[in-house]
């Protein structure tokens, strides 16, 4: 109850309570500055790791959109071959231990945070009450990191930083009656975003970003940048590779949205634009648990992704439950600026062309004048094993001797390109198709976070080129995508996006 009566108060200002808790932001304020300057000074030590470390923090009590913001400024380095690892503090966790996440990680192990951007970008990823403990943990783990994200943190000087990006509310962005704790909701002043590299201003249109530097008088050395909140169709907990749409919902259907976030109107509201009619939003404290069994009553429970990774195993979950993906949109592109700061000191492998990959056709057969086999290609710090057909086009093969030049030809183009490389720009492709009618300017953001989703399926191989089919199951759960790749040039051909229904 006091915790809701003081957030009222920092959103809306009560004079009463302005009086009497003035003196202790007063105190706190000047603790928190001290102790900064404690690091600052040097006479508190901060460490320092062999990968540059950039923060992406606030100095508000939470509830900047920062996680899918942390989401696609991963998302956009993996597109463009970093290999880009994150540390978070795992909020709520039950281990004292540090923790690197593994595929059986759960909400009590990792936090709620840190285990949906780990499966939602599958980066390596640690936690740990000490930042700097998760970040040895993880580059013992995983030695050939090139960059560390530090999910929030921006106040935890015992780790050393080469760049911090603070999220700010847009909402925020014209106030002057902003404080610290306990009088208003910043753990540091507002002034701490002059000493910031970059702000990214959340849920904010571009000139807000102008006003803003005005406003709180940032100096030019304070990059820009604004975000956007995009969500997808919801797709079903028990089954992700359904979606929903409102004009599919049963006649007289209940609607329930149910969320354990620090701004869930936000959460219900995107629904609500959605064409979900909710009969009952539910509310809960940010990070509380989720109790599947005193859910309300309902065809269709609407949760957020934060909250999925929460719940039981999907096949013990109810299979009423549907989550809200969502995405940040950044804008001008921040993991372009990110890697144009730190261009000298993000190491590269002693050579990209060493990791010498083992790509082989297994299980290669005939069957009925086509050869068939499998493909393990590395994709996104996963392995996938892929289908693939090979066709001489002319003849028919007879024999497998007969096309073991094309065999071996796929298997070197995979050795030497760029997968993740190439997905991003098949992806900048797909955007660029379905956007055509639109006047929405697409960027880097857009194309790395459909990249992240993008799924092989299939392989075609012929003597001078090969055509991928893939799927999208968030963004374009109803189309496949089918792409003509030169091997000489790793060119990109022929791009077409069909129903499912034609396949």
């Amino acid at each position: 109850m006091l915790h809701a009566l003081l957030e009222r108060h920092w959103q809306s200002p009560n004079p009463v309570l302005r009086l009497l808790l003035r003196p202790l932001s007063i105190v706190f304020g000047a603790i928190a500055a001290h102790r900064r300057a404690r690091y600052l000074s040097g006479s508190l030590k901060s460490e320092k790791l062999p990968v540059p470390v950039v923060i992406v923090g606030n100095i508000h009590a939470g509830g900047t959109g920062k996680t899918p913001i942390t989401a696609a400024l991963v998302a956009a380095l993996q597109a463009r071959g970093i290999a880009v690892g994150i540390i978070s503090r795992g909020y709520g966790r039950s281990l004292k231990t540090p923790h690197v996440l593994t595929a059986r990680s759960t909400a009590a192990e990792a936090g709620d945070e840190p285990l949906l951007l780990y499966r939602r970008t599958q980066a390596p990823t640690a936690v740990a009450r000490r930042r700097i403990e998760a970040a040895r943990a993880l580059l013992a783990a995983h030695p050939d990191l090139q960059l560390i994200i530090a999910d929030d943190g921006l106040q935890h000087y015992a780790l050393a930083r080469d760049l911090e990006i603070c999220v700010f509310p847009a909402a925020d962005a014209a106030r002057s009656d902003l404080d610290v704790l306990p009088n208003g909701g910043l753990r540091e002043p507002v002034a701490r975003l002059r000493d910031v590299d970059a702000v990214v201003f959340s849920q904010a249109a571009p000139a807000v970003a102008a006003a803003a530097q005005q406003h709180f008088r940032l100096p030019q050395s304070v990059a820009l940048f604004t975000s956007q909140i995009r969500a997808a169709a919801p797709y079903r907990y028990a089954h992700p590779d359904e979606t929903l749409h409102s004009g599919s919902l049963k006649t007289d259907a209940r609607c329930v949205a149910v969320a354990a976030i620090a701004r869930p109107q936000r959460f219900f509201d995107s629904l609500a634009a959605l064409g979900f009619p909710l009969a009952q939003t539910l509310a809960l404290p940010d990070h509380a648990a989720f109790d599947t069994t005193a859910l309300p009553a309902a065809d269709y429970i609407f949760v957020t992704e934060k909250d999925a990774a929460k719940l039981p195993p999907p096949d013990k979950a109810p299979a009423n439950i549907w989550v809200l993906p969502i995405g940040a949109q950044i804008a001008p592109d921040l993991a372009d600026w990110v890697l144009a700061q730190l261009a000298a000191d993000v190491r590269q492998p002693e050579n990209p062309n060493a990791t010498e990959q083992t790509i082989m056709v297994k299980n290669l057969r005939l069957e009925n004048g086509l050869a068939t086999g499998n493909i393990e290609l590395p994709h996104q710090n996963q392995t996938k094993q892929i289908d693939i057909v090979f066709d001489d086009e002319a003849n028919g093969i007879e024999n497998i001797e007969q096309i073991k030049p094309m065999v071996a030809k796929v298997e070197q183009f995979f050795r030497d390109a760029d997968w993740n490389k190439l997905l991003f720009l098949i992806a900048k492709d797909v955007n660029k198709a379905c956007y055509a009618q639109s006047d929405y300017a697409l960027t880097a953001s857009d194309h790395a976070e459909l990249a992240q989703n993008l799924q092989i399926v299939h392989i075609g191989a012929y003597a001078a080129d090969m055509v991928v089919y893939l799927y999208a199951p968030l963004f374009l759960p109803d189309m496949n995508i089918a792409c003509q790749i030169v091997y000489k040039n790793q060119r990109i051909e022929n791009l077409e996006i069909y129903d499912k229904a034609q396949a």
